[in-house]
């Protein structure tokens, strides 16, 4: 019945506002990072990957986001003299 479409809604407005949530931490990230506040970028992106990983089928279904987040998490560790550890999340952003 209506049950299973208003599900279906809610679960779309929520994969919908997650995605903002990754894009808002992904952009305040970098900007904090252009702005040499390296430990608060990190809270930042850090956060954005942590929402990814609890939904799974969110990062499955928009690769991009993850990839996003993967690549700004190398920079940060690029720019944080860890190329070890830059090298890891951008080999996972590719």
């Amino acid at each position: 019945g209506d049950g299973a479409a208003a599900g279906a809604a809610s679960l779309t407005l929520a994969a919908a506002e997650l995605r903002q949530v990754v894009l808002a931490a992904n952009a305040d990230g970098l900007d904090l990072l252009r702005r040499g506040k390296g430990s608060a970028a990190f809270e930042q992106l850090k956060y954005a990957e942590a929402v990814l990983a609890s939904n799974p089928a969110i990062a499955a279904a928009d690769g991009g986001l993850l990839a996003l987040t993967c690549s700004n998490l190398g920079c940060y560790y690029r720019k944080a003299g860890l190329p070890r550890a830059a090298l890891r999340y951008l080999r996972r952003a590719m």
